[in-house]
C-alpha cells in the first residue's frame, strides 16, 4: 500500500452513490616406495555429509524480523481476529479471512514503513499472503450500495474503518499493522516466512523469537 494513498471521504446521507613459486635449488630425488610402504599406508575416509533438517516455523508461534533499513516488526503467526473487520465482514457475509497483527518499531529505522505483503510458504510451497486490513474491507465495501439511506450508513461505516487502518510508520514511530489473508485453512507449520515491510521487492525473512539473540521486541504501539 503506497503511504501516500488518499484516505477515502464519506457520503452524505440521502446521495446515492515490498597463489609455490618453484624453488631455485635442484630437485632432491625421493626413494621410490615399495609395495609393502603403499599397501601400509591408510587414508581416512571422507567424512559423511550431514545434511540440516529444514527450519520449521509452527503456527501460533511468535517471529520477528529486522529490517536492513532498521525497522523491527513482531507478530503471532497467526493472530486472534480484528473485531472491527469482522463485524463489517459479517454484515455483507463475506468469506473468512485469517489476521495478523505486526507491531513495528522504526524509531532506528531508516525508511517508512507500509508492510505491503507478509507471506508464509509450506512444504510444498505454497504461498499464504497477507495484505494490510484496510485493502481487504477496501474490496469488501464494493458490494455495498448506496441508495438508500441504510446503505450510506453502512458505506461510511466501511470508510471509517478503512481509513482508521491506512496507518504508516514513520521513521521514529511505532505502529501496529492489522493484515488479512483469505487463507483460513492454514497448516499446523510453515518452511519459510517473509515481509516486505517498506514496499513490493524488499523481502526480509521472519525468525521465530527464541532467536532473537539480544533485539529488543518489548516494544509495543502507543494506544
Amino acid at each position: 500500500m503506497d503511504a501516500l494513498r488518499r484516505r477515502l471521504v464519506p457520503l452524505a446521507l440521502g446521495v446515492g452513490t515490498t597463489l609455490l613459486i618453484a624453488g631455485c635449488s635442484s630437485p632432491v630425488s625421493e626413494p621410490t616406495p615399495t609395495i609393502a610402504d603403499v599397501i601400509e599406508e591408510t587414508v581416512d575416509p571422507p567424512e559423511e555429509e550431514v545434511d540440516e533438517e529444514p527450519r520449521v516455523y509452527p503456527s501460533g508461534a511468535e517471529y520477528f524480523f529486522v529490517a536492513t533499513e532498521g525497522a523491527v516488526g513482531k507478530f503471532t503467526f497467526p493472530g486472534e481476529p480484528y473485531a472491527p473487520a469482522e463485524e463489517l465482514r459479517a454484515i455483507i457475509g463475506a468469506p473468512p479471512v485469517t489476521y495478523v497483527t505486526v507491531t513495528v518499531d522504526n524509531r532506528e529505522g531508516s525508511v517508512g514503513v507500509n508492510m505491503y505483503e507478509l507471506a508464509a510458504f509450506d512444504a510444498d510451497g505454497r504461498k499464504y499472503t497477507f495484505s494490510t486490513v484496510d485493502t481487504v474491507m477496501d474490496d469488501w465495501m464494493q458490494s455495498v450500495g448506496t441508495e438508500t439511506n441504510e446503505d450510506i450508513e453502512l458505506y461510511n461505516r466501511f470508510v471509517d474503518a478503512i481509513n482508521a487502518n491506512m496507518v504508516y510508520a514513520d521513521v521514529g514511530q511505532v505502529v501496529a499493522f492489522v493484515m488479512a489473508s483469505p487463507d483460513v485453512d492454514l497448516p499446523t507449520e510453515f518452511r519459510r516466512i517473509a515481509v516486505q515491510p517498506s514496499g513490493m521487492g524488499t523481502d526480509v525473512e521472519v525468525l521465530p523469537v527464541s532467536e532473537a539473540n539480544g533485539v529488543d521486541l518489548s516494544f509495543e504501539a502507543p494506544q
